[in-house]
This record gives C-alpha cells, sequence and structure tokens, in this order.
C-alpha cells in the first residue's frame, strides 16, 4: 500500500482516522447489528491493523490512533459475547474462508469467548472445592441462608459483593465491599486477606501489608493463615502467588489434607495438571480417614483432570473413583 495519497483522495492517516470512527459508531450500535454488519467491523479492523503497522514503519505518530484503537479493542472485548450471538455459526465459516492469522484476533472471538467460559466455570469449581475443604461451606449456610447475627449477615453481603468484583475485575469496587464488610466483622482473618490481596492488586503495597498483618494476628494458626491466603489467592486467579502460600502451608503441615488440597488448586491454576493429579491424589490419602467429603472432593477433582486432553497417564496408583462419604 503507498503511503502517498493520490490527488483527490484521503491519505492513509485520514484513511485509518476514518475507519476508527466507522468501527466506533459500530461498535456502539453493536446491539441491533447484523452478522454482515459484525464481519464489517472485523475486515475494518483488518485495514486499521495493516494501515498502523504501515504508517507507523513509515515514522508516521500514530499515539492518538493508537489510543482509540486499544479503546475499540476493550469495548470489542467486554462485548464480546454479545457479538459472538449476533454471527453465531457463520464465524467459524468465514475464518475458514479467510484463514486469518491470530494477530487478527476479532476473528478468533468465538474462541475466545469459549474460553474465557470454560475458566470462569473451572475457577468456580475450585473455589466452591476450597470452600467447602477450609470449612466455610457450613459458615455459608449458616450466615447466609440463616443469618442469626445481624452483623455477620450484613458483612456476608459485602464479601459476596467483593468477591462477584473481584471476578470482574473491579478491584476498587471490591476493596470498598471487603471495608465495608470489615466495619461489621473486624475479626475476620478471610476478610483481612482479601484486602489485602485486591489492595495489592491495585498497587497499594503498604496497605497490603497492613491487612495480611492484621489477617495474621486474628488467624488461629500460621497455616490457617497460609491456607487462606492460597484460598483467596486462588480465587483471584493468581497463581504464581497462590502456589507460592500453598507451599508454605505445605511445608508447616505435611500431613495437612487441607494444605495438599490447596496446592493441588494452585498447581491446576498454573497449568500444571500432573502434578495437581498427584497431590489430589495426598490429599485424599491424608483425608481417608479423617475427613471422607474431602475424600469425595480430591477424587472428584482428580477424575476431572484425568478426563482434560493432553494429561500424561500417572504411573503411580491413582484412585478418582467418587466414594460416598
Amino acid at each position: 500500500m503507498s503511503l502517498v495519497a493520490e490527488p483527490g483522495k484521503l491519505t492513509p492517516a485520514d484513511e485509518l482516522r476514518e475507519l476508527l470512527d466507522r468501527a466506533e459508531r459500530r461498535l456502539a450500535n453493536v446491539n441491533s447489528a447484523n452478522a454482515d454488519q459484525v464481519f464489517e467491523l472485523f475486515e475494518w479492523l483488518d485495514q486499521i491493523s495493516q494501515l498502523v503497522a504501515e504508517l507507523e514503519a513509515a515514522g508516521v505518530d500514530l499515539r492518538p490512533e493508537r489510543t482509540r484503537l486499544e479503546s475499540i479493542e476493550g469495548v470489542l472485548r467486554r462485548k464480546s459475547g454479545a457479538v459472538v450471538r449476533k454471527v453465531g455459526f457463520a464465524l467459524p465459516k468465514r475464518r475458514e474462508e479467510l484463514k486469518p492469522d491470530e494477530s487478527r484476533w476479532w476473528w478468533w472471538l468465538d474462541r475466545i469467548v469459549l474460553e474465557r467460559t470454560r475458566q470462569r466455570v473451572r475457577r468456580a469449581a475450585i473455589t466452591l472445592a476450597i470452600l467447602i475443604v477450609v470449612g466455610a461451606a457450613g459458615y455459608f449456610a449458616l450466615t447466609r441462608l440463616l443469618p442469626s447475627n445481624p452483623q455477620v449477615a450484613k458483612a456476608q453481603g459485602f464479601q459476596l459483593a467483593g468477591e462477584n468484583m473481584v471476578q470482574s475485575g473491579d478491584w476498587a469496587g471490591a476493596e470498598q465491599q471487603f471495608a465495608e464488610a470489615l466495619k461489621y466483622t473486624p475479626d475476620d482473618p478471610l476478610l483481612w486477606v482479601w484486602l489485602g490481596a485486591v489492595r495489592e492488586k491495585r498497587g497499594n503495597q503498604s496497605g497490603a501489608k497492613e491487612a495480611f498483618a492484621k489477617a495474621r494476628e486474628l488467624s488461629s494458626s500460621e497455616l490457617d493463615y497460609y491456607l487462606a491466603k492460597g484460598q483467596v489467592y486462588t480465587q483471584i486467579g493468581d497463581a504464581k502467588k497462590a502456589l507460592a502460600e500453598a507451599q508454605k502451608a505445605v511445608k508447616i503441615a505435611p500431613d495437612s489434607a487441607r494444605a495438599h488440597f490447596i496446592l493441588a488448586s494452585a498447581l491446576e491454576l498454573t497449568g500444571k495438571r500432573y502434578d495437581a493429579i498427584q497431590e489430589f491424589q495426598k490429599a485424599a490419602d491424608l483425608a481417608s480417614d479423617k475427613d471422607p467429603q474431602l475424600v469425595v472432593l480430591a477424587r472428584m477433582r482428580m477424575g476431572m483432570l484425568m478426563q482434560m486432553p493432553g494429561v500424561p497417564a500417572p504411573t503411580g496408583t491413582i484412585t478418582a473413583t467418587v466414594v460416598a462419604p
């Protein structure tokens, strides 16, 4: 593509800005768009991508246009579910015809949405299992379903709102919700861990350190403190920190079934599925005579992992059959 405009025609930079205008308008009205209009948007993005590369290679300063493009891509990602519903099964067919590379990610939007949905389901399963393991299921039932203590009930409402905001990436809102919860149950170490983790995400390291120190002070043991941090980091999706905290818990209590279960969950989050299976097996073995519910959960999670593609066959004895407690 020549970067020199013919007389009476738009310059490449003007063409880029015109395409950005079109893309912004189309995205603003995407709920009323049809499949053809969505595909037209994707084609505009192809042209925009090409123009940006060529103009920047020619030394043109495109910082304002880059900002607009990033905004467009951000809106497209946020509206990806609605966009994919518009194109339905026509997107894979069109992608097969065009054979775009993965840098033109909008042509792969259906797969992005599918993977994101899978991650949410997996994270929800991990969260539920961990909550049961750390003994929060009974607490949930007593305080949310049958709230006898109004203070606790209010705290639980704010905590639930905070966890929902974490899942959507609203860290500022989550911090506010956890802070509100602590006004009603200031002695809850798990809430302090949540507050510390959210503050870390917001870059407030001193505030996070203060919250974690308070959580450690209120925890009944060092093990419980690390288990709580491993749980929260796993729910947040911070695999590296979840793994570090779980390893600390196992080091303190190598015979703790709960510690090995949370370590397994962290390993699963990092993508180390085979190692996760081994840790779930350890958790099941350690809990066999003490906690039948944990045995069931560990074996269930093992079975799920062993059915996933790309997981090597275990060399040891693995029992993934779910048995009734």
